[in-house]
C-alpha cells in the first residue's frame, strides 16, 4: 500500500528530527573524544555502540512511519539535517572546546610551574633557616 503524501511529509519531517538527533549523539561523543584521548579498543566499542544505536534507531522508525519500507527522502533528510547541524554547531563547538581546553591546560601548566617555584623557593629558605639555626646551636 502506498503512503499518501500527508504521511510522507510527516516521515521526513519525523527523519529530519532523527538525524538532528543522530547529530547531537555524535557531537557528545565528539566532545567526549576531544578532552580525552581514547585507547583504540575505546575507539573500537564506541564506535560500534553508536553504529548499533543509529541502526535500531532507522529500523524502529521505519518501522512505525514507512511500514518497514526504506525510503529515499527518509535518508535524504538524516543525511540533510545530519550535515546542517554538522557543519553549523558540531564544527564550531568543536573547535571551541578545544581553544577553550588548550587556553585551560596552559593557564594550568602555569599555574603548576609558578606553584612548583613557590614550593621551591620556601623549601630553599626552611633548609637556610634550619642550617642557621644548626649553626648557632653548634658553637
Amino acid at each position: 500500500m502506498q503512503l499518501t503524501t500527508q504521511q510522507q511529509t510527516a516521515a521526513f519531517l519525523w527523519a529530519f528530527l532523527l538525524g538532528l538527533g543522530i547529530s547531537v549523539l555524535y557531537t557528545a561523543i565528539s566532545i567526549i573524544r576531544t578532552l580525552s584521548t581514547p585507547s583504540k579498543i575505546q575507539l573500537f566499542i564506541s564506535d560500534t555502540l553508536f553504529m548499533i544505536i543509529v541502526s535500531l534507531l532507522n529500523v524502529i522508525f521505519s518501522i512505525s512511519q514507512t511500514e518497514g519500507k526504506i525510503r529515499f527522502y527518509v535518508i535524504a533528510a538524516e543525511l540533510i539535517s545530519f550535515i546542517i547541524w554538522y557543519i553549523s554547531v558540531h564544527r564550531p563547538l568543536i573547535g571551541l572546546i578545544k581553544c577553550l581546553y588548550n587556553h585551560l591546560y596552559s593557564k594550568c601548566e602555569l599555574l603548576k610551574r609558578k606553584l612548583i617555584v613557590l614550593f621551591i623557593n620556601k623549601t630553599r629558605e626552611i633548609v637556610f633557616v634550619l642550617k642557621k639555626s644548626f649553626k648557632q646551636k653548634k658553637i
